[in-house]
């Protein structure tokens, strides 16, 4: 049988079932009804035996759908090529098969295998996938995560089997490698990046679903990036990434499910043998504290071995990165992060890592800012059955404190004879912490402890004198400062030219120091904030509209906006406000000008002294990064001073919006 340039429609309703199984089954059920009607015996029914020894499709054109989907899913298959042999509804009779097509955006495909129809549908076929676009797939995703997939594709060499009993669901099980390449996935609450990467390969992985088990030997992570926030009521982003499902009742008459056939329990069904980094950035955001905290890890290379859920089994971990870019971080030991209890035997080491970025911490427990510094530690963390027992060998290194911060969990005991008393005539402050505690005490905290016992120690700070030497070299009194556009956190590039000239200053004079001091225009700078958070929330606005048309992009920075389009949005945006708006003789709100509704806009916007904060620390980081980027000078030589929103000293044709440089 030779069928050319067929279209088929396969459709998988909100029951789970295939329409063209469905077709079969009431054949199935019309042919049995037929046989009981010509006086046959009761219980015999005459059967429908169909046999095709040898078939093949030249030139279709497969199209799916899921309806059973939130949002719909389906695409298209072109050139679908397929030969087999021996189709045939004879119980336990299989049949061969060999397909190849065209995937959406120049993908491919090729299966090829054996098949059967009676009792019940399966099928073991070897395949190969080459680009396989991901975002096709958001529909399954949505369905048990709280995750975008913006971009990326998959491809994917191994055996497939498929079987479903009458009645039951598809049941899969998959055996051999894939790949994501040039992936991205956002969270779905503010579209925010959540993990992106130039590729993920997994070799000799073995899948079953919907009995869920997962074995895999090898997992490569290649120039990833992932994005951690602690969000303002403690929880991790990481925590709600997962949906929590409901419970179904099951179908009447229908058996409740068997248990998974290995014989395994959910708990110990997820083995993993080795998973490498490398080339890894992850960006860490604090939103439970105030001024928010904001950090990164770079260069994350290294690797984890023997991951599983069973309790008994011990991961090893070997992990490399730089802290901000500038401070060594070695983490190793081991872990077992899925079992029912969280076993951890851990040892990090980071050097040089600069303090003012903690300065919400210190704020917190300290009461005062952290002005100047550097932090080395050594810590060794084990936790066993919720038990907890560590060591902390802590290194300060010019740890200065600036002004107070009102905070109800400071210490009230003096602070200048404490710093005294800790440091040695190098300003360098060692300390030793052992920490012991269980996890189940709800007030149990390490992060807090680790503050207390320091706090007892150094008690609350006092700035130092500093004696600044001479004028700044170079090009003269106009490097001692950098100007920022209103609103931004990077160097233009007329600054990066003047810190290119102090880089070379800096590295013809070693004996000296660079401190750096971030500030802001209170008015200008609240101003453009104001200004980029409405341009963001359009953006948003126009990236939900056109993903609920099909026709999104990646994230909403991505977004273009005509002019036209802008008036719109702008005025959806103004709508929704509940502020005081200007009303016509009858009562009814006056239909605005662009001009005027940004401007109540912008008067009816809260920007917090926190956020220029914030705004003036990132300015100083980045600065930082840009100097030592150029490898002409060490990290132990620049310090960040603590940034102050508050406006900086008056200079004649000098913006507020700057960063302030002193030498040492």
């Amino acid at each position: 049988m030779v069928i050319r340039d067929p279209e088929i429609n396969l459709h998988l309703n909100h029951q789970g079932e295939w329409n063209i199984l469905s077709l079969w089954e009431e054949a199935k059920k019309e042919a049995s009804t037929r046989g009981n009607t010509g006086g046959r015996a009761e219980g015999q029914t005459k059967k429908t035996i169909v046999t095709v020894e040898a078939f093949e499709i030249t030139n279709g054109t497969l199209s799916y759908r899921d309806s059973g989907l939130k949002t719909p899913f389906q695409f298209s298959l072109k050139d679908v090529q397929i030969k087999g042999d021996h189709f045939s509804t004879i119980p336990l009779e299989e049949g061969r098969v060999a397909m190849n097509f065209s995937l959406p955006a120049q993908g491919r495909a090729e299966l090829s295998g054996s098949f059967g129809i009676e009792p019940r549908f399966t099928a073991r076929l070897d395949m190969n996938i080459n680009k396989l676009i991901l975002p096709l797939f958001q529909g399954y995703m949505e369905r048990f995560f709280n995750v975008k997939i913006a971009k990326g594709n998959l491809s994917s060499q191994g055996q497939l089997q498929l079987e479903r009993e009458p009645g039951k669901e598809m049941a899969y099980q998959f055996s051999g490698d894939a790949s994501l390449n040039s992936f991205s996935f956002l969270d779905t609450v503010q579209y925010n990046e959540l993990l992106s990467g130039e590729s993920l390969t997994i070799k000799e992985a073995e899948l079953r679903y919907p009995s869920l088990g997962l074995r895999i030997k090898n997992v490569a992570f290649n120039n990833f990036y992932s994005r951690l926030v602690i969000n303002e009521d403690g929880m991790f982003n990481m925590q709600r990434l997962v949906k929590e499902q409901s419970s179904s009742p099951p179908v009447e008459g229908e058996a409740n499910e068997s248990p998974p056939e290995t014989g395994q329990t959910g708990q110990d069904n997820i083995s993993i043998e080795r998973v490498i980094f490398r080339g890894g950035t992850v960006n860490f955001l604090d939103k439970n504290i105030q001024p928010n905290f904001s950090t990164k890890l770079v260069e994350v290379s290294g690797r984890v071995s023997g991951l599983s859920s069973r309790d008994s089994t011990r991961g090893n971990v070997t992990i490399r990165g730089k802290w901000d870019r500038y401070a060594p971080v070695d983490i190793k030991g081991q872990i077992n992060p899925l079992g029912k209890d969280l076993f951890m035997d851990l040892r990090a080491d980071v050097r040089e890592m600069d303090l003012p970025p903690a300065t919400p911490y210190a704020g917190k427990y300290f009461g005062y800012e952290i002005e100047k510094g550097k932090l080395s530690f050594a810590v060794q963390y084990r936790i066993d059955k919720r038990k907890l027992d560590s060591t902390n060998q802590i290194f300060l290194d010019q740890l200065t404190f600036g002004r107070k911060v009102e905070s109800p969990n400071a210490t009230t005991l003096p602070v200048s004879m404490a710093v005294s008393l800790l440091k040695d005539r190098h300003g360098q402050i060692k300390l030793d912490i052992p920490i012991y505690g269980t996890l189940d005490d709800p007030e149990f905290s390490v992060w807090k402890i680790i503050w207390k016992v320091i706090e007892n120690l150094l008690i609350k700070a006092a700035t130092s004198p500093f004696s600044l030497l001479g004028a700044v070299f170079g090009a003269g009194e106009e490097l001692s400062y950098g100007e920022f556009n209103y609103g931004e956190i990077f160097p233009n590039d007329e600054m990066l030219e003047k810190i290119s000239i102090l880089s070379k200053a800096l590295a013809e004079h070693q004996e000296m120091k660079l401190e750096i001091n971030g500030h802001v225009d209170p008015h200008n700078d609240r101003e453009a904030l104001k200004k980029q958070l409405l341009e963001r929330e359009i953006k948003v606005l126009k990236f939900n509209t056109m993903e609920r048309r099909g026709k999104g992009v990646a994230k909403p920075e991505d977004v273009t906006l005509e002019n036209a389009e802008y008036e719109v949005y702008l005025r959806k945006i103004y709508e929704e406000r509940t502020f005081s708006k200007p009303r016509n003789m009858i009562g009814l709100e006056k239909n605005l000008p662009v001009a005027e509704m940004e401007k109540l806009i912008y008067a009816n916007t809260v920007i917090k002294d926190d956020d220029l904060r914030f705004l003036a620390t990132q300015r100083a980081e980045n600065t930082m990064e840009a100097l030592l980027s150029l490898g002409e000078i060490a990290a132990d030589r620049v310090f960040i001073v603590s940034s102050n929103y508050a406006e900086p000293a008056a200079k004649e044709g000098l913006k507020k919006s700057r960063v302030d440089f002193r030498l040492k």
